[in-house]
């Protein structure tokens, strides 16, 4: 199953290290996101929204833990390179307790320990971009999300990633604040390549959902009941 510490990439590896009787026991079913709650908001509610959390548009959004995997130290040092030659701000919501190095005080850089998830499609849609420069990840929920909302997305290729995003989005090397800094002006720069991000991402969601993964975990124990009757029935 495809989660916070399993993915698609992993079964090969997995099949490697345990033989090849492993593989015929391995199922992989995607997670998926709440669609009826991820969608586009309304434009005429962005004002009143930028007022109650007092955020400065433009923003550039992250949104995840700030344990150190998850490599924002990245994304800033990106955001102060480039902060100069765009107007946007930097909205970072995560907790903040759990990041092991001191985070960058600026006065574009706005950071929010928790935010409800029924504001969270708030905070998708009215961003420019989203950017997720994390090492690796098991899944990746938030890219749906955004994407979901119609926020185009840049990412690294760790882990699951590219199995989520597709070609949805735009990648790099996330030890690579340069290559992000070129990929924020370019695409902050470029409508016509925001809503070619934009209308891929609503694609790509459609591949994942909630009904999808309790079927595919419905067929999983479907066939390992079907191999523990044959199992019981086989003559010793």
């Amino acid at each position: 199953m495809m989660d916070g510490g399993f993915h698609l990439k992993s079964a090969p590896k997995l099949s490697n290290h345990w033989g090849p009787l492993l593989s015929e026991i391995i199922d992989v079913v995607s997670a998926g996101y709440n669609s009826a709650l991820f969608r586009p908001c309304k434009t005429d509610m962005k004002q009143e929204f930028l007022r109650r959390y007092r955020i400065k548009d433009p923003y550039i959004l992250f949104v995840g833990s700030l344990f150190p995997y998850k490599n924002v130290k990245t994304l800033m040092g990106s955001f102060i390179k480039l902060k100069n030659k765009i107007p946007h701000s930097l909205i970072i919501i995560g907790k903040k307790e759990v990041a092991r190095e001191p985070l960058c005080k600026d006065d574009r850089i706005f950071y929010l320990d928790y935010v409800d998830a029924d504001e969270l499609p708030y905070f998708y849609s009215y961003a420019d971009l989203l950017v997720h420069p994390s090492l690796f990840e098991g899944f990746g929920i938030t890219l749906l999300e955004a994407m979901a909302c119609g926020t185009p997305v840049v990412c690294s290729s760790g882990g699951s990633i590219p199995e989520v995003v597709g070609d949805a989005g735009i990648y790099f090397d996330p030890l690579d604040s340069e290559v992000l800094l070129r990929l924020i002006l370019k695409i902050i720069n470029n409508k016509g390549l925001r809503n070619e991000m934009i209308e891929k991402g609503f694609r790509q969601v459609k591949n994942f959902s909630w009904e999808r993964t309790a079927g595919g975990i419905f067929k999983s124990c479907e066939r390992a009941l079907r191999a523990k009757n044959e199992d019981s029935s086989s003559p010793l």
